[in-house]
């Protein structure tokens, strides 16, 4: 492609953008763009899938909800780039300049790829090994298991985000903010992570060894199974690991009925935010409201659970008992819910209220974008006018289950059963 056609293909998404008659959206997927200048330019929502974009200009570029699946951006600029919700599984920013970009609820987990039977026959990590993210937006951004291995993220902001798994060893995390983070099983092995707030950051099974910890406080934070150079002399969490974490979670829940009951004038909503719940037993119980982004509830018991509303993003559902489950408006972006039991559950969405109790005529939908329920069981389960862009179905059973009024750009239905469901024109049942 030449310098002429691509300032067309970008004059043409420029009008797609604005809904102009003859705008058409920017589809880069596959092209090879090495070396080309993309500075200021506006690039939203264009399509980059597995686009070579390496040594590329990308500074002051808008590249949000871009969808760069595996795309490699290799020694590309993207300082004061604005990713805000892109799809960048599996892409390659080794040695990328990343200084000040918005990474803000960018997906950054590893790109799963799929056969015709929509098994998973190869997983990519992103790598941002050696790049530098000095002053980055990543918070509240999905990035499990990407490679940051000898990276800059000086003073970078990665509150709330999702890094569980990831290779953060011999980077340079200098007082880069980890509040609410979840750093489950990471490699920090030789980080300096001198001055950084971990401030109630999950850190189970991560290593730390080696690890430069100098003013770091990890009194509130979760350390069980945690390697700590035994040099520390920093405050931890005063309790046993066990009697720690299940009181917590016990009060919280405690907390979260009154809160419920008394419609807030008492009690305090559920924040269990990376909590530790695998195997739990909740069934029945209502958790309407609650903050439950990046918990872990493998093989829970959610049968009868009402999570309306609730925020589940980035949560491990795997292999849960979910039937009956009420999760109408709830957020399940890039969570897994696979191989679970979902039959009968309830992805409505919620009509929203006025002040004064009245309907404003609006609703909001269930956000179950990315989110993976490979292989789950979806028995009737209700979708109605959820969102599922970019969700993975593969070899699920959706039978009569009803989809009315879905969005589902992007998903993957691969060997699903769909019997007898209620779907929109974009789904088609695969031949049997």
């Amino acid at each position: 492609m030449t310098p002429q056609e691509l300032l067309q293909h970008l004059k043409a998404h420029e009008g797609w953008l604005k809904r102009r008659p003859k705008g058409r959206r920017l589809d880069l997927s596959m092209a090879d763009l090495q070396g080309f200048d993309f500075n200021t330019s506006n690039l939203q929502s264009a399509k980059l899938v597995g686009a070579k974009l390496g040594n590329c200009d990308l500074s002051n570029a808008d590249l949000s909800y871009v969808d760069g699946f595996g795309a490699s951006l290799e020694m590309a600029d993207l300082t004061n780039s604005n990713c805000f919700r892109a799809n960048l599984r599996g892409a390659n920013f080794h040695r990328a300049i990343l200084q000040g970009t918005n990474l803000r609820e960018a997906d950054l987990r590893t790109g799963l790829l799929l056969n015709g039977d929509g098994d998973n026959v190869h997983k990519t990590p992103a790598i941002l090994a050696g790049a530098d993210l000095e002053n980055a937006d990543l918070a509240d951004a999905i990035a499990s298991f990407a490679n940051f291995s000898g990276a800059m993220l000086k003073d970078a902001d990665c509150s709330g985000a999702l890094l569980d798994g990831c290779d953060f060893s011999n980077t340079d995390l200098t007082g880069a903010n980890f509040e609410r983070a979840n750093l489950k099983g990471c490699d920090l092995s030789g980080a300096t992570l001198s001055e950084a707030n971990l401030a109630n950051a999950n850190l189970s099974g991560a290593n730390l060894m080696g690890a430069d910890l100098a003013g770091v406080d990890l009194s509130c934070s979760w350390v069980y199974d945690t390697k700590i150079d035994p040099q520390f002399r920093g405050d931890l969490p005063p309790t046993a690991p066990g009697d720690d974490a299940a009181s917590r979670i016990e009060n919280a829940l405690n907390e979260h009925d009154t809160w419920l009951k008394t419609d807030g004038d008492a009690g305090r909503r559920c924040d269990l935010q990376n909590a530790e719940m695998s195997g739990l037993d909740l069934s029945g119980r209502s958790l309407d409201g609650a903050n439950l982004r990046g918990v872990d509830l493998r093989g829970a018991r959610l049968c009868g659970t009402r999570f309306v509303l609730a925020d589940l993003s980035g949560a491990n559902l795997e292999g849960c008992d979910l039937r009956r489950a009420v999760l109408d408006g709830a957020n399940l972006r890039g969570a897994n819910v696979s191989n679970g039991n979902l039959s009968d559950v309830s992805f409505a969405s919620v009509e929203i209220m006025g002040e004064d109790g009245t309907a404003t005529g609006r609703a909001w939908a269930a956000n179950l974008t990315s989110a993976d329920l490979t292989a789950s069981i979806l028995l009737r389960a209700k979708f109605l006018y959820a969102n599922l862009n970019d969700a993975n179905f593969a070899r699920a059973n959706l039978n009569e289950a009803d989809l009315s009024g879905v969005r589902a750009n992007g998903a993957n239905w691969e060997g699903a059963k769909l019997n007898g469901a209620i779907l929109p024109d974009n789904i088609q049942p695969s031949p049997t």
